[in-house]
């Protein structure tokens, strides 16, 4: 059974850019040698691998998927592909920029550059390449951002992936799945990217394509690779962003998720979607007014004496996915976003409104006692949050 079990606005959330599918349709290659304007011929290829297994992941104009780098073009320039192998090794090795020439068939001298792209931990996570004349003069390059994320949905971002989102004043750099989807307008396949932290039959690669309004109004299009690395509880996943707004415009903003963000949600409480299979909760609404807000950019600590009563929710929903008539539970579970704090506790009705291949659940929360009106007392995000009100999404309901 693929389609959601009840076609409500709540459903929509579960499926809003659930279903995979290919991007944007870019051009295809022509074969002509002359060479594209200066802009478009730059090249990324993902340094995710210690080993030395690196893939090329946008080539020029085109788009690839996880391909070897001396297949590499940068718009059709001869003689670059043989080339780019080792200067990758130095730029990854060393974590500094290199440039090389070499004669193109008219004589004329060819020039590589490379730039390092680091990840959050001083890492080389890609190598940002361009190729033209020795006359011309390089452009900019575009953005490219890292997100490393463990397990349970946390990840360290870098400045240049807070930027593609236009979030340049985030200076902690710690993000968590729903908070990192609340500010993306479209995603192409979440159920995709879901399946990176899925914790049955977990996906190693993916690629996809994402669409970003700034606080300016402006839009961005970023293209996204991601790597897994590594077996629970111990697996990372590591992620690069790629700003192709100049190459493709994006496209338009999705109205399911726009429509299930301005649902109304009654006073006290709040309605978070949970991938089933991974345990993310990645679709929180609350009342801007209400503290549950803020839950947005931390992972909450589970009370270890409840932990098994989520696993086992999770399991039994799972289970039961298929049912003729959508199963619920109903779950009481402590939580906490700072090591000092009290214990939260939390009333949770579960409802199944989407099987198939990610089986989504519904999750109406209300609290025991008032919550205090920050997460987390020495966050600034926090506090700004209280003060203005957001649409906030936590991040995993999943035990560790």
């Amino acid at each position: 059974m693929s389609a959601p079990i009840h076609q409500t606005p709540a459903s929509l959330a579960a499926r809003s850019d659930n279903q995979p599918h290919r991007g944007p349709r870019l051009p295809k290659s022509t074969g002509h040698k002359a060479l594209p304007e200066p802009r478009l011929r730059w090249a990324i290829v993902e340094t995710f691998d210690s080993s030395g297994e690196y893939r090329l992941i946008f080539d020029g104009p085109y788009p690839r998927h996880f391909t070897k780098p001396n297949r590499l073009t940068i718009g059709c320039v001869p003689n670059v592909g043989r080339l780019v192998p080792s200067l990758i090794i130095q730029v990854v090795r060393s974590r500094r920029s290199y440039s090389e020439q070499t004669p193109l068939s008219d004589g004329r001298p060819l020039q590589i550059v490379a730039h390092p792209v680091f990840a959050p931990s001083g890492d080389v996570y890609a190598v940002a390449l361009w190729a033209g004349t020795a006359d011309e003069e390089v452009p900019s390059c575009p953005i490219v951002g890292v997100v490393e994320w463990t397990q349970t949905g946390v990840g360290y971002s870098t400045p240049a992936a807070r930027e593609l989102l236009g979030n340049s004043a985030d200076s902690t750099g710690l993000w968590t799945i729903p908070g990192l989807l609340s500010k993306v307008d479209r995603l192409d396949d979440r159920a995709g990217f879901l399946s990176l932290f899925d914790l049955i039959a977990p996906q190693d690669e993916w690629i996809g394509f994402a669409t970003v309004t700034r606080a300016d109004h402006t839009r961005r299009h970023i293209y996204i690779a991601a790597r897994a690395f590594g077996r629970h509880p111990y697996r990372t996943v590591r992620s690069i962003g790629y700003d192709i707004t100049e190459i493709l415009p994006p496209p338009t903003p999705s109205s399911d998720a726009a429509t299930v963000r301005n649902l109304p949600i009654p006073e006290g409480h709040a309605m978070a979607v949970a991938d089933l299979r991974s345990g993310i909760v990645h679709q929180w609404l609350t009342n801007a007014d209400d503290p549950q807000a803020g839950w947005s950019h931390h992972r909450p600590e589970i009370h270890p004496a409840d932990t098994r009563t989520i696993t086992d929710t999770l399991i039994d929903l799972l289970a039961r996915a298929c049912d003729p008539v959508a199963p619920t539970a109903s779950t009481r579970a402590r939580i906490r976003f700072d090591a000092n704090a009290d214990w939260i506790e939390l009333h949770g009705q579960w409802r199944l409104i989407y099987c198939g291949d990610r089986p989504q659940a519904l999750i109406d929360i209300t609290t025991e006692l008032p919550v205090p009106p920050v997460a987390v007392s020495e966050c600034a995000e926090c506090r700004r949050t209280s003060s203005s009100g957001a649409d906030a999404e936590p991040s995993s309901i999943a035990p560790s």
